[in-house]
């Protein structure tokens, strides 16, 4: 309850005027005013000052308004002396109403101050939340947040949890340990709660996994109702940068997505464009003679397969499946005497196949192209032979592919299968290759459930490739 009158001079004047009315119509029984009348009257003064006032208020006016009663009105006239019973339960009526009016319309004004508040508070945590949402980004929503804060509060803090590690914020321990556990625990703490009260800070943290804990200075009364709501506010920042980081992180993958989109298309307009008019150059060497033609076709020739990689790296890519079906190595290993005949290498290439080797599951085309890219990294870097291998394994076929060049040094055994690393066996052979051919070759392996490795590679020792591919039926079982 409140012991004080808002207006104490304009409410008492006016109560001390309505008692001296009053008394001054009963003394002169104006209109007939019987001393009965003018006892009801003298509550009006009591139960006016219990509602401007409080309980104790209205008990000191029912106290004073008795007082003049009894001495102006109850014979004998200008005595205290009381005559009677009757006059000793006036006082008493006098005293009760002004008690019981003074309560009730002290609880009427306190709820009607925390309305109020409630009120005040609902209208500032929409403005709040309102310049929150005009924000563009972290950056300048913290910016907003603090400017707003700073306008209403006080100035406000942000203190990283690295640096309260660190004990470079250059708050005291008291206010370093409250700032520490209002991070962890994501609670109030600081002055005027129920942690560390006695705290020359406030503490507040943003939610689950923020990294900084806000600080605002007292900068008076501060009471736990007032923290309650600033951790509604601190919340809702919090939820704000949460908001905005997933917005930002989702812009971030739509433009990576973007990208990737028109690198594949890249790939694959380049990877189709170039067939046109390699077939036709190709075309028109078949038909020329001599060394530079030879040459020439070499250089069409390693154009083509420039232009199946970029095709198949955008398929890859793109994610389309590969409809696997039983395949017959004797008919890849054919087609692959075909895509390299002598003249078009200057080492001895050997095939050989076991014959109990059974059909295996992959794309026939994509298949061709694997083995087409490893065995070409072969042909560059072979100093005399290349030898082809396929013997049936435990549940599939691997297929051996051996160059004698001169391996592949130790710290680019790990990376061979990198995009853009050539064989690396030696310059001159490095120079003749896109850095594509393994990549894109070891994609093909797994996207087709099979396996591409470097299995032996020493300086000096040739490089040995093994593909692993799954086995689909043996010979004569139908399949």
């Amino acid at each position: 309850m409140r012991s004080a009158l808002e207006h104490p001079w304009r409410d008492g004047l006016a109560t001390l005027a309505m008692l001296g009315a009053i008394i001054a119509l009963g003394a002169f029984e104006v209109a007939g005013l019987s001393l009965t009348g003018t006892a009801l009257l003298l509550t009006l003064p009591v139960l006016f000052a219990a509602s401007r006032g409080d309980a104790l208020y209205g008990a000191i006016v029912a106290i004073l308004a008795s007082a003049v009663f009894n001495f102006f009105l109850l014979p004998p006239r200008f005595t205290f002396h009381i005559d009677g019973a009757i006059y000793l339960v006036t006082f008493l009526v006098f005293v009760v109403v002004a008690l019981v009016t003074g309560v009730t319309t002290s609880g009427l004004r306190l709820r009607e101050r925390e309305a109020a508040a409630q009120a005040a508070q609902s209208d500032l945590e929409s403005a709040f939340l309102a310049e929150m949402a005009l924000a563009a980004s972290r950056e300048d929503l913290d910016a907003r947040a603090l400017a707003f804060l700073a306008g209403h509060f006080g100035p406000p803090r942000l203190f990283r949890a690295e640096d309260l590690q660190a004990g470079t914020t250059g708050l005291a321990p008291l206010d370093a340990s409250a700032a520490v556990w209002a991070l962890e625990h994501e609670a109030v703490t600081g002055h005027a709660s129920a942690i560390m009260p006695a705290a020359d800070f406030r503490f507040f943290a943003f939610g689950r996994a923020a990294r900084d804990v806000l600080a605002l200075p007292v900068a008076g009364p501060q009471d736990i109702a007032e923290g309650a709501f600033l951790a509604r506010l601190a919340r809702a920042w919090g939820q704000a940068r949460d908001h905005l980081d997933m917005l930002a992180q989702r812009q971030r993958g739509e433009e990576a997505e973007a990208r990737e989109r028109t690198r594949r298309a890249l790939l694959s307009a380049l990877g189709h464009d170039f067939r046109t008019p390699l077939t036709v150059l190709k075309e028109g060497l078949a038909r020329m003679e001599g060394a530079q033609a030879a040459e020439l076709g070499e250089e069409v020739e390693r154009l083509r397969r420039l232009g199946e990689d970029l095709l198949a790296s955008a398929r890859l890519d793109a994610g389309l499946a590969l409809a696997c079906e039983p395949v017959d190595l004797v008919d890849i290993f054919g087609e692959l005497e075909r895509q390299f005949p002598p003249a078009r290498r200057k080492v001895a290439l050997a095939m050989e196949l076991a014959a109990d080797l059974p059909l295996v599951r992959a794309e026939p085309v994509m298949l061709l192209h694997l083995l087409g890219n490893v065995l070409d990294n072969g042909l560059r870097h072979a100093a005399a032979r290349l030898t082809v291998s396929a013997r049936a394994t435990g549940g599939g076929v691997a297929v051996r592919v051996a160059d004698d060049g001169p391996g592949i040094p130790g710290a680019l055994a790990a990376s061979v299968f990198e995009p853009f690393v050539s064989g690396g066996h030696d310059a001159r052979a490095a120079r003749g290759g896109s850095g594509l051919g393994l990549a894109i070759a070891r994609d093909l392996a797994e996207a087709m459930g099979a396996r591409l490795s470097l299995e032996s590679s020493g300086a000096g020792e040739g490089a040995v490739f093994l593909l692993r591919l799954p086995a689909m039926a043996m010979r004569g079982d139908g399949a």
